[in-house]
């Protein structure tokens, strides 16, 4: 079984909610930020900054791939920005899977 999203992507603010008791899948997270998408039009970040942000989404991801799991879906929409924790952070693992469990990962 896969370990709970949360442990490993980082908690919410308190807003996460756990379907009948199960930590994978599926769940609902009530994730509060600003999308990335939405983030770069407004701040429209230097190459330096872009850099900065891609580090901190690799981590994440990094962090995934550690304990066996692939999220499947990256996109500028599920990974946002979190200003009250200062932090990056992923969404939407409605198309995760173990790694080694599926017989196609997509990159």
């Amino acid at each position: 079984m896969m370990p709970a999203v949360k442990d490993i992507v980082g908690n919410s603010d308190g807003t996460i909610c756990d379907v009948a008791g199960r930590v994978f899948p599926p769940a609902i997270v009530i994730e509060r930020g600003e999308p990335l998408d939405e983030w770069a039009l407004r701040i429209e970040p230097d190459f330096p900054t872009i850099l900065t942000v891609l580090c901190h989404i690799l981590a994440r991801l990094q962090q995934l791939h550690s304990v066996g799991i692939a999220h499947r879906d990256i996109k500028p929409g599920n990974v946002l920005w979190r200003p009250k924790h200062h932090s990056w952070t992923l969404i939407d693992f409605g198309c995760a899977a173990e790694i080694g469990a599926c017989s196609t990962i997509i990159i």
